[in-house]
């Protein structure tokens, strides 16, 4: 299975803190918005992809495609795993 980057890094952030009931809060609410931002990038980078199709500045559509669903999957799949790491359910 293709394991997701921001769990390695899940210490590594977080390392200098002493992960009392507070610290974890200020986590997950950190984690939390760092999702919500990957997420958003990731629809601004297939709304670009998008309108540089539509323009014809001579860009070659193959590497277009190809360039954009691979920054589009990484920061739709980062963005997901923030949001897991942050384990806010919201009811």
């Amino acid at each position: 299975m293709f394991p997701c980057f921001p769990f390695f890094f899940k210490n590594a952030i977080f390392a200098q803190t002493n992960h009392r009931d507070n610290d974890r809060g200020k986590e997950k609410a950190l984690f939390a918005e760092i999702g919500k931002y990957c997420t958003d990038i990731s629809k601004l980078v297939f709304g670009g992809i998008i309108l540089a199709g539509l323009m014809d500045w001579g860009i070659d559509r193959l590497a277009l495609l190809l360039s954009g669903i691979a920054a589009v999957t990484l920061l739709a799949v980062a963005g997901i795993c923030f949001s897991v790491l942050s384990d806010n359910k919201k009811r």
